[in-house]
């Protein structure tokens, strides 16, 4: 039986109490997490994936996410874009974010028909990058595969779009110009078994400086061809 239940609401739905549980939560897993800072951020978004314990109604997780609508080579964008992304260490392992985070992608793929739609996720943190090629069979950017041109393209245009300067196009980072929130020690680390995946290990060589809060940004396309069997059982899961 899941310990957690969980729904996606506007953010305007938010209580302040909630937002202040939310703060309280990021600061537990992340160092420079400012009140004005995460409340400009979540301003910006349009909704919030929350994740309650069943047992108390406490809020344990949750993920903020908005839609990115732009143009690349004539070709219309719809992006759905993962912000600031938290679980409790106790409930790591449930599914409820993902399938929530699944739900979420395919009602804005249905609701942009006319357009390629994306996830544009930015990771300074292994497990996060890991939700690519768990759920996709193409990504980038990946150890599998080069990036090509036109994905490559679709990656600076958003990553400009949404962070401006702090975007190296040459390495495919955001990098802040103030300390910006980073992982904790605890939660950050990449143990010896976890180096052995090779998606870990091509994380870690592409974002070295993840430890510190840069963000590594990539790309997937949210389409039928591109889930992978991961995806499909999520979806399924009850």
């Amino acid at each position: 039986m899941n310990k957690l239940t969980g729904r996606i609401i506007p953010i305007s739905e938010l209580s302040q109490g909630d937002t202040v549980t939310m703060w309280r939560l990021m600061q537990r897993f992340y160092k420079h997490v400012s009140w004005a800072i995460f409340t400009k951020d979540l301003a910006e978004k349009d909704s919030v994936i929350l994740l309650r314990e069943v047992a108390t109604g406490d809020i344990k997780g949750f993920s903020t996410t908005m839609i990115i609508q732009t143009e690349v080579d004539g070709v219309q964008i719809a992006a759905v874009f993962s912000g600031d992304t938290i679980i409790d260490k106790e409930f790591w392992g449930e599914l409820v974010l993902a399938k929530l985070m699944i739900q979420y992608q395919l009602e804005v793929l249905e609701r942009f028909q006319d357009r390629n739609v994306y996830w544009f996720l930015i990771s300074k943190g292994y497990k996060t990058y890991r939700y690519l090629p768990l759920y996709f069979c193409k990504f980038y950017p990946s150890y599998c595969e080069d990036t090509p041109a036109f994905e490559q393209s679709v990656i600076n245009e958003l990553s400009r779009l949404k962070f401006g300067d702090c975007y190296d196009e040459s390495r495919g980072l955001i990098v802040f110009d103030e300390p910006s929130e980073c992982l904790r020690p605890d939660v950050a680390q990449i143990d010896d078994k976890s180096m052995k995946n090779p998606h870990v290990q091509y994380f870690a060589k592409k974002n070295p400086g993840h430890r510190e809060g840069d963000e590594l940004a990539c790309l997937a396309r949210i389409a039928p061809d591109n889930f992978n069997r991961a995806f499909l059982r999520t979806v399924k899961q009850e």
